[in-house]
């Protein structure tokens, strides 16, 4: 096989790997939705009230990011550990489909 020939296969299976993702996301309907059952879905428990002076964590995750689940798993962690003594927050960057 020469280089034109391993080029040519190469470029044909990209567009090939499109169309199939192309085609799987036109028939899911396109959206993304959270996973309800994953270990983060709940995300970090928030205690109603937290104490004067708890150290404010703000949080930003951003949509479709490999490690996201990662660091909000390690988060949840500790926060359940400090409890009220964190004024955590998070917020999730990402699009917004017309369906919410």
């Amino acid at each position: 096989m020469n280089k034109a020939t391993a080029v040519v296969g190469f470029i044909l299976s990209f567009i090939a790997g499109m169309m199939l993702m192309w085609a799987i996301q036109v028939r899911s309907g396109g959206g993304i939705t959270p996973d309800s059952k994953g270990p983060a879905a709940g995300g970090a428990a928030r205690p109603t009230k937290v104490n004067p002076g708890a150290v404010k964590v703000e949080m930003y995750v951003m949509s479709q990011c490999p490690y996201g689940v990662q660091a909000v798993n390690g988060v949840k962690d500790a926060i359940d550990k400090l409890g009220a003594d964190v004024d955590f927050q998070i917020e999730f960057i990402g699009n917004s489909t017309p369906d919410g």
